[in-house]
C-alpha cells in the first residue's frame, strides 16, 4: 500500500517540478502567470494531504521524505508567487531590470561553486577579478534604472549585488595574499595546482570544440593566471629546495601559453568569418551538447553519487555560452539567438539550483 502511494506521489512531485522548470525557473517574473503558480501550490498541498490521509500503519520513511519534499516545494512556490506579484507591480522597467538581476545571480552562484569554503591558496584570481568586473557593470546598470524607478525589488537586488561586490573585493585581496603564503614547498605546490586548473579549463572549454562558440576573453584570463604563476615560480627558482620542480613547471606553462596564443588568433579568425546566424547556430549547438550530457549523467540520478565537480564544470560551460549569446543580443536582434538565450538562461538557472542540491545531498548524505 505505502509503496504504491509513494510511487504515485513521487511521480506527481516530479511532474510538478517539470512544470516549474519549464514555465518558471530562470524566467522573468514580471511575465509569469500567477494562476499557473497557484495551480502548482494546490498540487503540492494535495500531495501532503494524500500522504496525511494514508493510515499510520501504512506509512514508511519514504512517504515521510516525500511529504517533507512536498512541503518544501510549497514554501518555495509560495515565495515565488509573492515575488512574481511584486515584480508585476514594478511595471515595464522590470523587463529591463530582470536580466541584470538574473546575470548577477549567475555570478553569485559561480562564487559559491568556486570559492565558498575552498582554500584561498589555489583559487582562481583571474576568475574572481572577472566576477568583480561583471558585478561592477551590473551595479551601474541597475543604479541607472533605480534612479528612475526605485521599486522595492530593484533596491533589494542592488543591495545584494553591492554586498557581494564588497565581499569579492575583500576576498580578492585575501586570495592574492594566500598565493604568496606558506612554506616554499606549499607555495610551489599551490602554484602548480593553479596552473593545472587552467589546463583543465582549456580541456573542458577549448580542446576539440568549435571555435565560433568559444570566448577569447576566457583564454586571455587563463593566460594572465598562468603568467602570474610563472612570475612567482621564477622567484622560487632562486630557492634550491624547489628550484628544479619550478623550472620544470615553468617549461610546461610556456608550452601551454604558446598553444593558447595560437588558439586565440584562430578563434578570432573563425569568428570574423562567421555571420550572426552562424554564431547563433554554433552557440545553440554547443548548448545542446551540454544539455545532452546533463540528461545522460544527472537526470533522475541519486544526488549522493553523481559527479559534483563535473556538474560545476557544466555550469561554467553553459555560463560561457550564455555570456556570448547575451553579447550578440546587445549588439543585434537575431530571432534564433533570442530564443536560444531564453532557453539557456532557464537551463543555467536549473543547473545552478541542481548543483546546490547535489552539494547539500553529498554533504549531508541525503538523497
Amino acid at each position: 500500500m505505502a509503496s504504491f502511494i509513494a510511487t504515485r506521489m513521487k511521480q506527481e512531485l516530479e511532474a510538478i517540478s517539470k512544470v516549474y522548470d519549464t514555465k518558471f525557473a530562470g524566467q522573468s517574473r514580471g511575465t509569469r502567470d500567477v494562476t499557473e503558480m497557484d495551480n502548482l501550490i494546490r498540487r503540492t498541498k494535495n500531495v501532503v494531504m494524500q500522504i496525511d490521509a494514508t493510515p499510520n500503519a501504512s506509512r514508511d520513511s519514504e512517504l515521510a521524505s516525500l511529504r517533507a519534499d512536498a512541503q518544501e516545494q510549497t514554501k518555495m512556490f509560495e515565495a515565488e508567487r509573492a515575488a512574481i506579484t511584486e515584480a508585476k507591480s514594478a511595471g515595464p522597467d522590470f523587463e529591463v531590470f530582470a536580466p541584470l538581476a538574473q546575470t548577477a545571480n549567475f555570478v553569485m552562484a559561480r562564487y559559491r561553486r568556486h570559492f565558498a569554503g575552498k582554500s584561498r591558496s589555489t583559487r582562481d584570481l583571474g576568475l574572481l577579478e572577472e566576477m568583480i568586473e561583471d558585478l561592477s557593470s551590473l551595479s551601474a546598470q541597475m543604479s541607472a534604472i533605480i534612479a528612475k524607478n526605485a521599486a522595492p525589488p530593484f533596491r533589494r537586488d542592488l543591495d545584494a549585488v553591492t554586498q557581494a561586490l564588497n565581499m569579492y573585493r575583500s576576498e580578492r585581496d585575501e586570495v592574492a595574499r594566500a598565493h604568496a603564503a606558506g612554506t616554499l614547498e606549499e607555495q610551489s605546490g599551490a602554484l602548480a595546482s593553479i596552473a593545472n586548473s587552467q589546463f583543465d579549463i582549456y580541456r573542458d572549454h577549448f580542446a576539440g570544440k568549435g571555435r565560433t562558440s568559444r570566448r577569447v576573453e576566457l583564454l586571455e584570463r587563463m593566460m594572465r593566471n598562468l603568467e602570474r604563476a610563472k612570475t612567482r615560480m621564477l622567484d622560487l627558482t632562486r630557492e634550491e629546495s624547489v628550484a628544479q620542480v619550478n623550472k620544470d613547471n615553468i617549461a610546461v606553462i610556456d608550452g601551454n601559453l604558446e598553444t593558447y596564443r595560437v588558439e586565440i588568433e584562430e578563434i578570432r579568425k573563425a569568428k570574423e568569418g562567421a555571420t550572426v546566424d552562424d554564431l547563433a547556430g554554433s552557440l545553440g549547438g554547443a548548448a545542446n551538447e551540454v544539455f545532452d550530457e546533463y540528461r545522460n549523467r544527472y537526470a533522475g540520478k541519486d544526488r549522493r553519487t553523481v559527479d559534483r565537480d563535473r556538474l560545476s564544470a557544466m555550469c561554467d560551460l553553459l555560463g560561457e555560452i550564455e555570456r556570448q549569446m547575451a553579447a550578440i543580443q546587445r549588439g543585434v536582434k537575431n530571432e534564433t539567438n533570442s530564443k536560444n538565450l531564453e532557453i539557456v538562461r532557464g537551463q543555467l538557472s536549473a543547473f545552478e539550483m541542481e548543483w546546490d542540491q547535489v552539494d547539500q545531498a553529498q554533504r549531508s548524505g541525503a538523497r
